[in-house]
Order: C-alpha cells, then sequence, then structure tokens
C-alpha cells in the first residue's frame, strides 16, 4: 500500500471519519508544516546566542586577566587565540560526534561531559 499525504488520506474519508480525536487530519498537517518552518529559526537563534555567550565569557575573562598579567596586549591576543581554539574545538567535536558517532552513543557521550563537567 503506498504511503499517502494527509490531504490524500482525508479525500477519501467521510467528514465524521476525517477527525482523530479533536484535531483533523488537515489541521494536524498544519501543524506539522509550521513546526517545519520554525525549527530552522529556533536552531539559528540558539547558536547565536551561544555563541554570544561565548564571546561575552570571553570579554569578560580577558578583563580579570589584564590587570593580573600586566596589561600588555599579548595578554588579550593570548585570551583572543585561546577562545577561538576553544570554539574550533567545539565544532570539531560536533562535527564528529554527528558524523561518526551513533545515537545513543551521543547520548552516552553528551550525559558523560555533563556529568564530568558537573562534576567539577
Amino acid at each position: 500500500m503506498p504511503i499517502r499525504t494527509p490531504r490524500e488520506h482525508s479525500r477519501g474519508l467521510r467528514a465524521s471519519q476525517r477527525r482523530t480525536g479533536a484535531v483533523t487530519v488537515e489541521e494536524a498537517a498544519q501543524v506539522t508544516r509550521r513546526g517545519e518552518t520554525l525549527l530552522p529559526w529556533l536552531f539559528g537563534l540558539t547558536a547565536f546566542l551561544g555563541a554570544a555567550l561565548v564571546f561575552m565569557v570571553q570579554l569578560i575573562v580577558g578583563k580579570m586577566l589584564l590587570p593580573l598579567l600586566g596589561g600588555t596586549p599579548a595578554v588579550w591576543n593570548t585570551c583572543m587565540v585561546f577562545f577561538q581554539t576553544l570554539l574550533m574545538a567545539g565544532y570539531l567535536y560536533a562535527h564528529v560526534s554527528t558524523t561518526w558517532i551513533p545515537v545513543r552513543r551521543q547520548v552516552l557521550l553528551h550525559a558523560g561531559l555533563l556529568l564530568a563537567a558537573c562534576s567539577t
């Protein structure tokens, strides 16, 4: 039996049969389509906020270290290189974990890293 879309499926049903609980098949399809268009924006917003937080922490740590280590430009440059390297390492971790590690092991890996971070 071929797979039919919700619209094709509902065409062959009477109005009384189209109801699945309190939501029609068409209504469920519209909600799914709305969710599909909202999800990329939500991912983009999350990535943007994460990057903004990293750069805010970078500035705070840099301002804390500058007076302690003499306030030279080398301290600021070292701080910039360190955080940029951490950012690239994070991107590499995300790429490697999603490309080569199965989903179940990803969950275990992320949970283990989260527990290790919380325990320190």
